[in-house]
């Protein structure tokens, strides 16, 4: 792609804005002549910063993912075996890849927050419950009318 260099279309910023869509043309057409693997590779020879943008099933097959953990798989009382993306943050004595929970069920926590964190009563919470369930009654009753 020398012989870009010297083209007035290209040569300076405002000038490769003014001319983008041509230059995106020329170089997908010139990418497109080899695999990417090839362009990275002769990307990462010339120190230019460069990786593939991958579709998710070829990038949690990527070593590096799975050596950093980013992909952890956990059981669900409800759904068996599910995948999950893992922390991305790894440090000492920060959270271990083994203490991973799955996602809570629908009001798995709802004693603990609301008893625990706000400090309700047993009778507040099952007050709150009781409000809860049949405000979904209503609403359930509500759609299908309108069904």
């Amino acid at each position: 792609m020398e012989w870009m260099i010297g083209d007035p279309r290209f040569t300076t910023l405002d000038a490769r804005l003014k001319n983008r869509a041509e230059f995106d043309r020329l170089v997908q057409e010139k990418l497109m002549e080899a695999p990417a693997a090839d362009w990275l590779e002769l990307m990462h020879e010339e120190d230019i910063a460069a990786a593939p943008v991958n579709t998710i099933d070829k990038a949690i097959e990527d070593p590096q993912i799975q050596y950093r953990k980013m992909v952890v798989e956990l059981e669900h009382s409800l759904g068996g075996k599910v995948k999950m993306v893992g922390n991305p943050v790894k440090m000492p004595d920060c959270i271990d890849d083994n203490e991973y929970l799955p996602p809570p069920t629908l009001g798995q926590h709802n004693y603990e927050i609301l008893g625990n964190v706000l400090g309700y009563s047993p009778n507040k919470i099952e007050r709150i419950l009781e409000e809860g369930r049949q405000h979904c009654k209503e609403l359930g009753d509500h759609l299908h009318k309108r069904i």
